[in-house]
């Protein structure tokens, strides 16, 4: 494995990147890894990117945001497209307080994305602003979220996607870290209680999206200045009248909003 040991005086602030690898471009890709810290009341904010230089500076799209908590391994990862043919590389960064324990990675593992649906996210005022910026008292926040089908074959999807916090009977939730680093509670816990049924389910052609503009003010406060990362999850386990409906768990590229 790969070990991060903190510094009684210096808050955590590193980088390890992986070897070249030749990817496609235009091509889905997972990267996946094993994760775990020796203490669950000192996690570690983990950011994994990639890019064509083997270095911070190249580190140029935002594959994973995530804050490891668990003392025992578990798996996770996330989708890349690079935009082009060429070598890539993965960096690992890990930031945390002074005297933060370790942070342990195992097992990364680059592969050709076997999903036929995929999870998109964005900001809509990222359409017009990069990076997106909005003020305090801003009660509007908008994200667009969107299942795109890349396989060869109309795939049954639950698209609903109704907001809320796992495990009500909702599709969508998200996770926003603050710019203290800490989870954003939700404070809506669902948008429809009843469970999804058949005429939520729709035929997803290949190379087709279907999504949802939702106003994230409604569900998070952004109330802190500074720098947000938000991401989504889907989930879908239902199958109402046997519809042969994709079943699951997805999650989004990680999106980063500042307020100011």
């Amino acid at each position: 494995c790969i070990r991060y040991k903190g510094d009684p005086m210096t808050p955590a602030d590193d980088w390890f990147f992986t070897s070249g690898v030749n990817l496609t471009g235009g091509e889905m890709y997972e990267i996946i890894y094993m994760a775990r810290v020796s203490s669950a009341m000192q996690p570690y904010n983990l950011t994994v990117a990639a890019g064509p230089g083997q270095n911070p500076a190249g580190m140029t799209d935002v594959v994973i945001s995530d804050v490891v908590s668990w003392e025992d391994y578990q798996e996770n990862g996330g989708g890349f497209i690079p935009a082009s043919t060429g070598t890539y590389y993965f960096g690992f960064h890990a930031t945390a307080p002074p005297n933060t324990f370790r942070l342990y990675i195992d097992d990364v593992c680059v592969r050709i994305n076997e999903d036929e649906l995929v999870l998109g996210m964005g900001m809509v005022k990222s359409l017009y602003q990069d990076p997106p910026t909005y003020s305090a008292g801003d009660d509007t926040v908008e994200a667009f979220v969107y299942l795109k089908n890349w396989g060869a074959s109309a795939v049954t999807a639950n698209t609903r996607f109704a907001v809320g916090k796992f495990p009500s009977d909702t599709e969508i939730e998200f996770k926003v870290i603050d710019p203290d680093g800490l989870e954003r509670p939700i404070i809506n816990m669902f948008s429809k209680s009843r469970p999804a049924g058949a005429e939520d389910f729709y035929a997803l052609q290949p190379d087709s999206t279907a999504g949802k503009i939702v106003n994230l003010w409604n569900w998070y406060e952004f109330d802190k200045i500074g720098d947000y990362t938000i991401w989504a999850i889907y989930r879908n386990y239902s199958d109402p009248g046997g519809l042969g409906a994709w079943t699951g768990t997805l999650e989004s590229h990680p999106v980063i909003i500042t307020v100011e």
